[in-house]
């Protein structure tokens, strides 16, 4: 039986463990995914009015920039035993950041804007870190390796359930915290 699901998200460093992966676990990374949103401005004031305007939209909220995460899991048990034989795990990340088109800013306001956007570029680079932590494919890992000591087929499922939910509560945990320190990229 295989029983997949995905999760999708508007995200301290780890070793991971010595060992090579064991039989029946995988962790796939993919290239992270960069967009961007056209912005057309005739000042830096303006610019940053329409990235407030235009930037993506969490809740009912919009931010100049943003970065997701999602991941799929999939479990599989060997035949119609109680053994977890498979756990294979597919992340992704994902940046969508504002993009200066046809615009006849200045040179003090192109800096400003350069600048700014810099400051945005780092702090969505921070949260790319925090989403791709080694620790997060060694916390898969070892949930893989706890779920496969037991026999019980309906335990094993509730486990994998709470562990993949621990896991995600900590990656955003982290996020959260890293955007109430910066007021979402918005100071230093």
């Amino acid at each position: 039986m295989v029983k997949e699901k995905k999760f999708a998200i508007a995200l301290s460093s780890a070793f991971l463990l010595a060992a090579a992966p064991p039989s029946g676990f995988s962790f796939e990374r993919g290239p992270v995914s960069r967009r961007t949103y056209p912005v057309h401005a005739e000042s830096f004031a303006t610019a940053l009015r329409q990235c407030r305007e235009k930037g993506p939209r969490l809740g009912n909220m919009r931010y100049p920039g943003q970065t997701t995460y999602s991941f799929r899991y999939r479990y599989a048990f060997r035949g119609e035993t109680s053994e977890l034989s498979e756990l294979s795990i597919k992340w992704d990340q994902s940046t969508f950041l504002p993009r200066l088109d046809e615009s006849r800013l200045s040179p003090g306001d192109r800096r400003a804007w350069h600048r700014w956007l810099g400051n945005l570029e780092k702090h969505e680079e921070k949260h790319l870190e925090i989403s791709s932590d080694p620790g997060i494919e060694r916390d898969f890992k070892r949930l893989f390796l706890r779920c496969r000591a037991s026999s019980n087929k309906k335990k094993i499922e509730e486990e994998i359930i709470k562990g993949v939910g621990d896991i995600k509560k900590g990656i955003d945990r982290a996020n959260s915290e890293w955007d109430r320190r910066t007021d979402h990229g918005l100071k230093p």
